[in-house]
C-alpha cells in the first residue's frame, strides 16, 4: 500500500522478513535456513528443515498480517470516502 503510505517502517520491515523467510522455505535454501532458523548451525539434512519449520510461530505471523490487511483495507476505505464527497 505504498500509495496510500499506510504501512509504517515496521510493517515494511515485517513484510520483507516475511518474504524472505517464505523465499527461503520454499526453496529450501540451507544457508539461509541455517541463518533464519537454526541460529547458524548448518543443515545437515533436510529433515531438519521441516524440524525448524515447526517451530515457527506461524499463528503470530498470520494475527500480524490479518492487522496489515485491515490497515491497509481500512486506509483505501478512508480515501474512497473522502473521494467520493469531493466528486459531489
Amino acid at each position: 500500500m505504498e500509495g496510500l503510505k499506510v504501512w509504517d517502517k515496521s510493517d515494511r520491515r515485517f513484510v520483507e522478513n516475511l518474504t524472505e523467510l517464505r523465499n527461503t522455505l520454499a526453496h529450501k535454501n540451507p544457508r539461509k535456513i541455517s541463518n533464519l532458523l537454526l541460529s547458524g548451525k548448518p543443515v545437515k539434512h533436510f529433515s531438519e528443515i521441516d524440524r525448524a519449520a515447526q517451530n515457527i510461530d506461524f499463528p503470530k505471523l498470520y494475527a500480524k498480517c490479518a492487522r496489515l490487511l485491515v490497515k491497509s483495507y481500512e486506509a483505501f476505505r478512508h480515501s474512497r470516502v473522502k473521494g467520493s464527497k469531493s466528486d459531489v
